[in-house]
């Protein structure tokens, strides 16, 4: 017999035709751009059994999953089993953030995020979206040199 899990979950295989799992969709706190070419997503960890977040989004090369009219390519994970110190047990409320790097600005890009328990996947979050762009200069000063010039 082979087992998958790291841990003794005490729950039904989600092998088992007979068993049932009942893994939650993932609660994406906030999205939102950090720079012109960054997204950073922040994941609430509410779900014990929790091992990583799969994260998937639009524009990419590759495409493994298709919502709809969009295409979702897999693009990284995040491992929270160390979030865990008491070894799964209890509750546990934190939060987690993936940043997403070498975005092209002014781009909308859509995101889905799935919880894992070992290698068994969890339901969709929710389509999330954000659109990179430059922010807003502040604090500019001009200083008049002549009539038509200005620095």
């Amino acid at each position: 017999m082979i087992f998958s899990c790291e841990t003794e979950r005490e729950w039904d295989n989600i092998y088992d035709p007979s068993g049932v799992a009942h893994i939650p969709a993932p609660q994406i706190t906030s999205i939102g751009a950090t720079d012109f070419d960054k997204v950073q997503i922040d994941i609430l960890v509410h779900y014990a059994q929790f091992t990583s977040y799969q994260v998937y989004r639009t524009n990419t090369s590759n495409t493994d999953y298709t919502i709809g009219t969009f295409n979702y390519g897999y693009i990284g994970e995040i491992d929270v089993r160390d979030l865990y110190p008491d070894n799964y047990n209890g509750e546990l409320m934190t939060t987690v953030a993936y940043t997403d790097t070498a975005l092209m600005m002014d781009v909308l890009y859509k995101y889905i995020i799935r919880g894992m328990v070992d290698e068994n996947p969890g339901i969709w979050s929710p389509i999330f979206s954000a659109i990179t762009s430059l922010d807003t200069p502040t604090l500019l000063s001009i200083e008049p040199v002549s009539d038509h010039e200005v620095i």
